[in-house]
């Protein structure tokens, strides 16, 4: 049984296309069980636990490259949402 509420606290930070990535790992090891066997095997807790660490939160460097601008550049307040942002997800 997977746990949704693990799962989801591990992939904070994650992008939609990183997420997509992440259940697509998980799929292909499942089907290939699934080819291999002749039955359905569902993706489970591991196949995901084994996509986890191989699939990159591919939204940090953009987040690192943004907090930069907002923390040097927002001298007109442009950033102020940004800011915003960063700090109430404690990224700031």
């Amino acid at each position: 049984q997977l746990d949704l509420d693990t799962l989801a606290a591990r992939t904070e930070g994650m992008t939609g296309a990183d997420l997509g990535s992440l259940c697509e790992r998980a799929a292909e090891r499942s089907l290939e069980a699934s080819l291999e066997s002749g039955a359905v095997v569902p993706v489970t807790a591991e196949d995901l636990e084994r996509s986890l660490k191989v699939t990159d939160h591919t939204a940090s460097e953009w987040l690192s490259t943004a907090r930069n601008y907002a923390r040097y550049s927002n001298a007109a307040g442009q950033y102020d949402e940004l800011v915003s942002f960063l700090k109430r997800t404690k990224q700031w």
